[in-house]
């Protein structure tokens, strides 16, 4: 993903502490947005991240004036779309900026 992507469209991030854990980022499309760049880190697998991550995209694209949301899954992950139910979690998600992709926090 270059800086020049991350200036065109919205991406967020998950973080774990100080570690990125996931991130998305959000193409408008008129009515019809897509989550592009849908990403969870390995290490970061099976702790709730992507469906907050999820959640999140959904809330933000709703909150856009989005009717519609496409999402093109890795084979891998299509189940892991189905089953997203946001449950208490301590993460967090903001907006990528060149101040994160630098190491300092914003």
């Amino acid at each position: 993903m270059t800086r020049e992507y991350v200036a065109a469209h919205p991406v967020y991030l998950a973080e774990r502490e100080t570690e990125i854990a996931g991130f998305y980022a959000l193409r408008e499309m008129e009515s019809r947005w897509r989550a592009e760049h849908f990403w969870v880190l390995p290490v970061s697998m099976g702790l709730g991240i992507g469906r907050l991550l999820f959640r999140h995209a959904v809330e933000t694209a709703r909150a856009g004036g989005c009717a519609e949301l496409l999402i093109d899954s890795d084979p891998n992950a299509a189940g892991c779309y189905e089953r997203m139910v946001l449950v208490g979690t301590a993460l967090s998600v903001r907006r990528w900026t060149d101040a994160t992709a630098s190491g300092r926090n914003s």
